[in-house]
């Protein structure tokens, strides 16, 4: 699949830009990609793309309110380098190419099934449980594993969290300076390092 992208139209995009999506499909060669919902204060941070995804993502299988009369965008969280080809051109690929787009379908799957998930995290009452699932969200889509350990491989600030799951950014420092005196997470030069996934998610079923 990486070499039909590669013949299409290639764009280098700056950080934080709000990228115009067109009538095609897009991979990602390098950097990170955020999808968002809203504007301003109201602004979710709903899924980090990484290289090989593949976009825009089906939204409409992610959820069917009226949440998505909001504005919903995809912003670049750090330089990257995208291919965009034609979707009969995608269509194409995939018919032609199933063995070798076995991995990139999943991945793309694999996205699809965290914008839903992140779906269901935003209507969480709880800010503690909205927290914690966002942190598994992030070993799940984003991590490098070893054992229990999960190291999110994306610098991410509280701000970040904060703005991503809906609660203040005082919020997040105080529930995650609690997960940090516990030992559960460490962090350095703003990489999250979860040292006991399952103990998480014991964490997020029992809030």
């Amino acid at each position: 699949m990486q070499e039909f992208f590669e013949s299409g139209e290639r764009s280098n995009i700056t950080r934080r830009k709000i990228l115009e999506i067109t009538d095609k499909m897009y991979r990602i060669q390098d950097g990170y990609i955020g999808l968002y919902i809203g504007k301003d204060k109201d602004r979710r941070l709903l899924v980090i793309m990484h290289a090989g995804t593949i976009f825009p993502l089906d939204l409409s299988q992610a959820y069917g309110s009226t949440l998505w009369n909001s504005e919903v965008y995809y912003r670049a969280l750090t330089n990257a380098t995208v291919y965009a080809i034609t979707k009969e051109q995608y269509e194409r690929a995939t018919r032609s190419k199933k063995e070798i787009m076995e991995s990139e379908m999943n991945e793309a799957k694999r996205a699809q099934s965290l914008l839903m998930e992140r779906m269901v995290t935003l209507f969480i009452s709880d800010v503690t449980k909205r927290l914690y699932m966002r942190l598994i969200l992030l070993a799940a889509y984003l991590s490098d594993r070893e054992g229990d350990i999960a190291v999110v491989k994306f610098p991410l600030t509280y701000v970040d969290i904060a703005d991503s799951i809906g609660i203040t950014r005082e919020t997040v420092n105080r529930l995650m300076t609690k997960l940090q005196d516990s030992g559960l997470v460490s962090i350095h030069k703003k990489i999250i390092t979860i040292n006991s996934l399952s103990r998480l998610e014991d964490l997020y079923k029992n809030a």
